[in-house]
């Protein structure tokens, strides 16, 4: 390597030391590691059970996603490094930036061409192109001029207004009214209804500001008091959503009402404390890759997935609680 990838190797060795952090006892390494091969043998074991279409459209979009996320977030990595890091006459050097992305785009490639061949060998010629065509993707985004719509944000806005108690009572009868309109569809696809409409009420009401998370946590607050603020309109609008699916509809709406609450709480949950642990974008990679092994976990060992659950969630908390008054 030549001085021109001073930019790559900073963030190698920033990864590198973030990764020992989080793992600093061969306890943690060894759980890390335990998940790992768990993961594998779920993942392998999904694509082996899927018919060979099903696995190829599954491959595809695992890579378009992987590449437009990751070159979203090189990009950011690369405004940091011009706006605020030490090296910000690499990070506005041409020749340098590609250099960079190149590295790092060889990594993510050779790597998302290596899970899938293990998991099942035809799909690594799936992979590489359509991780190509996703950070192609994200490229051409991130090169569109920044109008008033890129600039007008009303997520934080809905958020504030989302965390009322009153609002999750609002939304709660609104997917109730739905439900009542379309009573007289097929009854399966209205079940699909119910998890559909409940899934988007919650993920309304269980929204989650990174910058509060953390300054709570600085502040002394711990998980728990943390999760109960954020909570508060979740459990009025998943009280009023139970209660009014069993009276209404049958048990088996209910049920599935039930379980579509649980998960957006246990969500909530996860990423309050991967909020609490890391910055928002390497928290977000965190939940993505926990709820990925759970989803495969519960396919393909449904037995397994309250145990996985639990010891995730128990293991990222045992590190968290250390991070109470801790100024980020």
């Amino acid at each position: 390597m030549t001085d021109r990838d001073r930019l790559f190797r900073q963030d190698w060795r920033n990864s590198v030391n973030l990764l020992r952090a989080s793992f600093t006892s061969w306890y943690d390494r060894a759980i890390a590691l335990v998940f790992l091969l768990v993961a594998a043998m779920a993942v392998r074991a999904w694509f082996d059970i899927q018919p060979l279409r099903i696995a190829s459209a599954a491959a595809a979009v695992a890579g378009i996603a992987l590449g437009i996320g990751f070159e979203r977030l090189l990009h950011r990595r690369l405004s940091f490094h011009a706006g605020e890091g030490i090296l910000a006459t690499d990070a506005l050097t041409r020749w340098s930036r590609h250099r960079y992305l190149l590295r790092w785009h060889g990594i993510a490639l050779l790597s998302i061409i290596l899970i899938l061949f293990l998991a099942r060998p035809v799909l690594s010629l799936i992979g590489g192109p359509s991780y190509a065509i996703g950070a192609a993707i994200a490229t051409m985004t991130s090169a569109l001029p920044a109008g008033r719509w890129r600039r007008w944000r009303p997520g934080r806005a809905v958020a504030v207004m989302t965390a009322r108690a009153e609002v999750g009572v609002v939304l709660a009868i609104a997917v109730l009214l739905a439900l009542l309109i379309l009573r007289g569809i097929d009854p399966m696809a209205h079940r699909a209804a119910a998890a559909l409409l409940t899934v988007i009420a919650m993920s309304l009401v269980t929204r989650v500001d990174d910058a509060i998370v953390r300054f709570l946590t600085a502040s002394g607050f711990g998980t728990g008091r943390i999760v109960a603020h954020h909570l508060r309109a979740a459990i009025v609008c998943a009280f009023v959503l139970l209660n009014g699916t069993a009276i209404l509809f049958d048990r088996m709406t209910a049920v599935i009402v039930a379980g579509c609450c649980v998960t957006l709480s246990g969500l909530l949950v996860l990423r309050i404390i991967a909020y609490r642990l890391h910055r928002r974008s390497f928290a977000d990679m965190i939940v993505a890759i926990v709820v990925g092994l759970m989803l495969t976990t519960g396919f393909t060992f449904p037995i397994a997935l309250p145990v996985v659950a639990v010891a995730i969630l128990w293991q990222m908390q045992q590190r968290a609680a250390r991070r109470t008054w801790l100024v980020p």
